[in-house]
């Protein structure tokens, strides 16, 4: 089952998503630990870095966040306001 609309935002470590299954909508937020292990090694004369972290919090629902639910509420009054000056 494929993401839609997939986001990191890197300044706050936040993942979202949404995608479908069994009927409905699900809307995934996870927020992650600041990267703090680093790993060096050299492998056939490469360097390698890698970074890693945590899960802080993760929570999956059918009801989107409320800052979606605002942008939604803010489109529809301002459809409704174009609509009654026409």
């Amino acid at each position: 089952m494929p993401l839609s609309n997939p986001v990191f935002n890197a300044k706050t470590d936040v993942f979202t998503g949404t995608f479908s299954w069994d009927g409905k909508t699900w809307h995934l937020r996870e927020a992650f630990y600041p990267l703090n292990n680093v790993y060096t090694y050299n492998n056939g004369g490469y360097q390698y870095t890698e970074y890693s972290s945590g899960i802080k919090s993760a929570a999956m629902t059918t009801v989107p966040e409320p800052n979606t639910l605002i942008l939604l509420g803010t489109g529809l009054l301002w459809i409704g306001k174009r609509l009654r000056s026409l």
